[in-house]
């Protein structure tokens, strides 16, 4: 599916949003530090706001299949 996608840079944010279960608009908040993913995106809702946090990538043993 990802080989399909013909621009890299689509076809690498898809990667990054697969790994790392990141909003599409996350994208653009993105950062490095000390070798770690960050995202510094804070999403406002009724119940407050997320926080920057960094972001591990998601494997498919952490994943739940339904």
């Amino acid at each position: 599916m990802v080989r399909a996608i013909p621009d890299p840079r689509w076809r690498f944010a898809f990667q990054l949003m697969a790994v790392y279960g990141l909003r599409p608009e996350e994208l653009q908040h993105l950062q490095l530090r000390q070798g770690r993913l960050w995202c510094l995106y804070e999403k406002v809702a009724s119940r407050g706001k997320t926080r920057p946090r960094a972001r591990a990538a998601r494997h498919l043993e952490q994943q739940k299949v339904v």
